[in-house]
């Protein structure tokens, strides 16, 4: 787990795989902004590997209401 840009690839991919496990065991909400719409979603460990699942997303309408403070 680690990519050409990694300044120190050994411990790019130590942190990564520290991360990814506390990720996956907590099933942390993820939100990773230069992965597909929405780019939120849960890390699960896969034996030897982790997967991705996006959270699923829809769009609906948000009414704000205001309630006048008393």
């Amino acid at each position: 787990m680690a990519i050409t840009f990694d300044e120190n690839q050994s411990k790019a991919r130590a942190v990564r795989q520290l991360a990814f496990s506390a990720f996956a065991d907590g099933r942390t909400l993820v939100a990773a902004p230069h992965l597909e719409f929405p780019g939120v979603g849960h890390i699960a460990c896969d034996g030897t590997d982790y997967r991705w699942f996006l959270i699923e997303h829809a769009n609906q309408t948000v009414v704000a209401t205001s309630i006048k403070a008393q």
